[in-house]
């Protein structure tokens, strides 16, 4: 008998733990979500979504680094770049409208971003599209691993 109830209390336990392992991993793919539907918002931070969420910063970051097999930061930056390669590639040219709709506040701060990524600058982007010599969809890709 006492076999059979430390049977029971473990397959109990077992199914517990996957319970709340399937329930962290529906609240991640959430907050995966809620990143790709407001990455354009410069308001938009790991802390913010710690705060909104309720999960511990360090927590957070481990967790979205797992599904996203890269980090936050650097899935934040992938997205909103695209985002500015496909406003470029729909004929939008100011720079800082562009930085503006892609998430940053400023400008320059956004070029340097950029450049980093695409190896050229908004400006030299804008120029390559612009005479034909770029594919904005292939170039929509940024050079960096993407997500």
């Amino acid at each position: 008998e006492s076999v059979l109830l430390y049977t029971l209390s473990v397959l109990s336990n077992n199914t517990c733990q996957e319970e709340k392992l399937s329930k962290t991993a529906d609240n991640i793919l959430q907050i995966k979500k809620y990143i790709d539907d407001h990455y354009t918002s410069p308001d938009l931070s790991l802390e913010t979504i710690c705060a909104r969420y309720q999960y511990n910063r360090k927590y957070l970051s481990e967790a979205l680094k797992k599904v996203l097999h890269v980090g936050f930061s650097e899935y934040l930056r992938t997205l909103r770049i695209q985002h500015a390669c496909m406003l470029v590639g729909e004929g939008l040219s100011n720079i800082k409208d562009i930085a503006a709709l892609s998430g940053y506040r400023d400008p320059l701060y956004f070029s340097k971003v950029f450049k980093s990524v695409m190896l050229l600058s908004p400006k030299e982007y804008i120029a390559e599209i612009r005479a034909g010599r770029a594919d904005p969809a292939a170039s929509a890709r940024p050079r960096t691993p993407s997500v």
